[in-house]
C-alpha cells in the first residue's frame, strides 16, 4: 500500500488517479474484511460474502466509467479546473448510493455468518459507514519528512 509521487503525461490520469486512491483508501477496510471472510468460508455465507464484494465491486466500476467519461469530456489543460471540480462530487454521490447498498446488504450477509464473522463484519462496516471524508490512508513519504 506504499504510494510514489508520479509525474503523469496526461493530467487529465493524474487527476483520476488521486481520486482514484480516495475511493479505494476509504472502502478498503470493508471490502478486506469482506474477502478475509470469503476465503474462510464456504456455502450460503461464502455466497452472501462474495455478494456484498460484488456491490462494492459495482460500485467501484461506476466510479471508473464516470472518471472516463469525463477525461473523455476535457482535452486540453485549460479544462483542468472544470473536470476537478465535478470530480469532487462524484465520488460523495457514488460512496452514498454505495452506502444505501451495503446498509442493506450487511445485516442480510451477516445473518449468514458464525456469531464471530457476524461481529468482526458488524463492527467494520459501522466504522465505514461512520466515515465521512476522502483521506489517503498512507503518504507517499513513508517517513513523514
Amino acid at each position: 500500500m506504499g504510494r510514489v509521487d508520479a509525474a503523469f503525461a496526461d493530467w487529465r490520469i493524474g487527476v483520476c488517479s488521486e481520486r482514484a486512491q480516495l475511493w479505494v483508501d476509504r472502502n478498503f477496510a470493508l471490502d478486506y474484511t469482506l474477502k478475509s471472510l470469503e476465503k474462510v468460508l464456504d456455502g450460503e455465507a461464502r455466497r452472501q460474502v462474495r455478494a456484498a464484494r460484488v456491490v462494492i465491486k459495482d460500485a467501484a466500476f461506476d466510479v471508473l466509467t464516470g472518471m472516463l467519461r469525463l477525461i473523455g469530456e476535457h482535452t486540453d489543460t485549460s479544462q483542468e479546473p472544470r473536470m476537478v471540480h465535478r470530480l469532487e462530487g462524484m465520488p460523495d454521490e457514488r460512496f452514498q448510493h454505495l452506502r444505501d447498498r451495503m446498509d442493506a446488504v450487511v445485516p442480510q450477509v451477516a445473518a449468514a455468518l458464525p456469531p464471530r464473522a457476524a461481529e468482526r463484519l458488524s463492527y467494520e462496516h459501522t466504522r465505514w459507514a461512520a466515515t465521512t471524508s476522502w483521506e489517503l490512508t498512507n503518504a507517499a513519504d513513508p517517513c513523514g519528512t
